[in-house]
């Protein structure tokens, strides 16, 4: 069996010349990020707002979905092959940029009943981060989201995925640029939200 992501008649194409006849194709998912941050102290980190939207799209056969909706995990237990595929395909932005570091955590909540009939229920949890040095300066972005996962219970389809939570810029200056006994200690300059919602 195989899964397909699809956007558009190039990539259906694409996709449909390595599947197997009875493989499903799963319409594309877009995704909505918004970020947005606000000052905390001054530093050479700025703050801002930024948003935009990213279509998960898979034009392989790796998507673990209809094996997952074939053998229900254990409640309550890991999901490697989910959480290393939503990790393939999501890109986290931190201050427009893709994030250096990306780790994903998906644990099987259950199965729920919906107006479109049985879900798979997931809870996911996302850590990303950059970091860079100056000639005086080092700073870090983090963000940690936190949120659900829902698959198609009959076929395992990508239902509908939304994260949220913190995101942070932090800064720490050399210690020759600080107040004396004040050290070199990290602060945080902006802080605020990061959103990740199917619509």
């Amino acid at each position: 069996m195989g899964l397909c992501l699809l956007a558009g008649s190039a990539a259906t194409q694409a996709c449909a010349a390595r599947l197997p006849p009875d493989a499903t194709p799963i319409p594309a998912v877009v995704v909505r990020w918004e970020e947005k941050t606000t000052a905390v102290a001054t530093c050479q980190v700025a703050p801002g707002e930024w948003s935009s939207q990213v279509t998960i799209r898979d034009t392989d056969v790796d998507w673990p979905g209809r094996a997952l909706a074939a053998q229900l995990p254990e409640r309550g237990s890991e999901v490697s092959s989910l959480a290393d595929a939503l990790r393939r395909r999501i890109v986290v932005p931190l201050r427009a940029e893709p994030a250096q570091e990306t780790s994903v955590s998906a644990r099987f909540a259950g199965v729920v009943a919906g107006p479109r009939g049985k879900s798979l229920v997931f809870d996911v949890r996302m850590h990303a981060n950059s970091s860079d040095a100056g000639m005086c300066h080092r700073w870090t972005m983090d963000a940690d989201l936190s949120g659900v996962l829902r698959l198609r219970a009959d076929d395992g389809s990508l239902e509908t995925l939304d994260l949220s939570g913190l995101r942070r810029d932090t800064e720490a200056l050399c210690p020759d640029l600080v107040a004396p006994g004040a050290g070199p200690a990290p602060r945080v300059c902006n802080e605020g939200q990061e959103i990740l919602r199917t619509r």
